[in-house]
């Protein structure tokens, strides 16, 4: 809901006063919703790398699986290795999140991609 307020505030007041003349509907969906999907892209990046750290924390206090005990458990025997594929798994997982949203945010935020650029020849 924070990012959808950060996004609305940036709307031009004459984009908003395009549509209050025009007696267009639709508001939200057609001006609002467009201008704060860059920012909630950006906060769902940032949250869904730190909701693995998140789910790590909560097996490190109290669970009895999930990679977080595996860890605890690792650092108790003394097993590097079992910590270590422990921790690489934990840094794949955020990475396909993190990959996951960044698709996602190219697919959604269609009208913002950069052109492509070309060399000086023009190729």
């Amino acid at each position: 809901m924070y990012e959808y307020s950060i996004g609305a505030l940036k709307i031009k007041t004459t984009k908003c006063n395009y549509f209050e003349a025009t007696g267009r509907d639709g508001q939200t969906y057609l001006l609002e919703l467009p201008a704060s999907m860059p920012v909630f892209m950006g906060g769902l990046r940032i949250g869904a790398t730190l909701s693995v750290i998140g789910a790590v924390v909560g097996e490190f206090v109290g669970a009895d699986r999930g990679l977080g005990f595996l860890i605890n458990v690792g650092r108790g025997e003394y097993d590097t290795a079992l910590v270590f594929v422990a921790v690489f798994t934990l840094i794949a997982m955020a990475l396909l999140l993190y990959g996951v949203v960044v698709w996602l945010e190219t697919r959604l935020l269609w009208w913002q991609r950069k052109p492509r650029q070309t060399n000086l020849i023009g190729e």
